[in-house]
């Protein structure tokens, strides 16, 4: 360790007749992660700065959804408190439909007291849950979360975070749940019709963008799902005009894509038919498009 480096995190763990050696330290440069291995005499490492500590924590999550040996099972998710574990069960059954909203696409390292800070922004927070999903001996974040307000209007003002980035994803987000099939936009229309008017929250959509009649907002995407795997799969509902995966400027995918059908009709039946199932291996989630008046 450099002389201008300090030590801010240390742990050793060893694996077989392996040793792994995780340290947080910080220089000049700023702070950084370095990963090292020593097998006998021999040490190898890599460092990692700041800025990817959060990709590699999201990498590590999936990859233990796979396989994760019972020996390396990380330690806080294991001890998760039990409460955090039976709390998507209770959601489900004692959070009321009108002052609740569902978060989806979240990352991995989203915390429950981090998802109800990011919500504060537009109404008074009573609760915010991370849903868990078994993997192996442990549960993880399935990157959906519930968030309960203490009154409608906090429902309401609640899609204007829709797009918002948290923790570096941008989030996708679902108002109260639907009587029968009724669309989704119609539910969202109705609550932003009757909420105060709100001022434009940073990241979020415009209070006067209302849903596109023929295109469909997909979230939670697998990174691997390409613009024609996202036309082969709603080809199912009906003819697709285009089918577009986000993605930044280096190429990665961002997990969220839009898929215009020819037919108006199209866009509920998608909703109702394909929200909630998986498309390379990830259950995805299906909302209305929300675009400027004008352009609609």
């Amino acid at each position: 360790m450099a002389a201008e480096d300090s030590e801010l995190f240390t742990k050793r763990i060893r694996v077989e007749n392996k040793i792994l050696f995780v340290d947080v330290r910080q220089n000049s440069t700023g702070m950084y992660l370095k990963l090292s291995e020593k097998r006998g005499m021999k040490r190898n490492s890599i460092i990692i700065p700041a800025s990817g500590i959060s990709d590699l924590h999201e990498t590590l999550a999936e990859a233990l959804s796979v396989a994760s040996p019972n020996e390396t099972t990380p330690k806080k998710v294991a001890a998760s408190p039990a409460p955090a574990k039976s709390a998507p069960q209770a959601a489900k059954s004692t959070l009321p439909a009108t002052n609740s909203v569902k978060v989806v696409n979240l990352a991995f390292s989203t915390t429950e007291e981090g998802l109800a800070n990011h919500f504060r922004a537009v109404g008074n927070v009573v609760k915010a849950t991370i849903i868990l999903r078994k993997s192996k001996d442990t549960e993880i974040s399935s990157g959906r979360g519930i968030v309960e307000f203490d009154d409608a209007a906090g429902v309401a003002k609640a899609q204007t975070l829709h797009e918002s980035e948290l923790d570096g994803r941008k989030i996708a987000v679902q108002g109260g749940k639907r009587e029968g099939k009724a669309p989704i936009a119609a539910a969202a229309s109705a609550a932003a019709a009757s909420a105060p008017k709100a001022a434009k929250v940073p990241g979020g959509p415009a209070p006067d963008k209302v849903a596109s009649p023929t295109k469909v907002f997909v979230t939670n995407l697998s990174w691997e799902t390409t613009d024609n795997d996202l036309e082969t799969y709603f080809s199912r509902i009906g003819a697709v005009k285009s089918a577009i995966v986000k993605k930044s400027k280096s190429g990665r995918s961002f997990g969220q894509g839009i898929v215009e059908f020819v037919a108006d009709s199209d866009t509920a039946e998608a909703i109702d038919r394909l929200n909630n199932t998986e498309l390379d291996g990830r259950s995805i989630t299906i909302r209305p498009f929300y675009e400027s008046a004008e352009s609609s």
